[in-house]
């Protein structure tokens, strides 16, 4: 169940649970592994999606970087981000990385008006990135399927 978290200045900030973020991780990492074989701007703008849809955010866009130039590969439709984002900033969140072929890519997420504080969510994100990115390698990369969740599903 989300809860309502009441700041100072009035805002209302959705908080998902922490099983509900367990979930989404959950769920995050087994759909990249099965994407294994997708370049890495699909598997972003997937995880973008997912993301938007999980915080109620207002925009995402998912950009790579060539000879010092941005190049935006896809959007929520809101464009690119116009201005610098600052690392404190609650309404924006810039998560950067490269891939296997040290191909620089990035991935802006911007909230709603009073939505949830993005600062808290970078560590989980940053995660959820690098494995669309490819690291750590996905395990079908390397021919592994979670042995031991296969376990745990067995009937004995």
């Amino acid at each position: 169940m989300d809860e309502a978290v009441s700041e100072p200045d009035g805002r209302i900030m959705a908080s998902p649970s922490p099983e509900a973020w367990t979930l989404l991780i959950e769920q995050c990492m087994d759909e990249l592994d099965g994407r294994d074989r997708e370049l890495p701007e699909d598997r972003l703008v997937w995880l973008a999606q997912r993301l938007q849809e999980f915080l109620g955010l207002r925009a995402w866009w998912v950009a790579a970087a060539f000879e010092r130039e941005l190049v935006t590969v896809d959007s929520s439709g809101h464009g690119p981000v116009q201005g610098p984002i600052d690392r404190g900033d609650d309404a924006q969140l810039l998560i950067d990385g490269c891939d296997p072929d040290a191909q620089e890519w990035l991935l802006v997420l911007q909230r709603e008006p009073g939505g949830y504080d993005l600062r808290l969510v970078r560590p989980l994100v940053t995660a959820l990135v690098y494995a669309a990115l490819g690291f750590p390698r996905a395990p079908a990369a390397s021919a592994v399927r979670w042995p031991a969740r296969r376990m745990l599903h067995s009937t004995a």
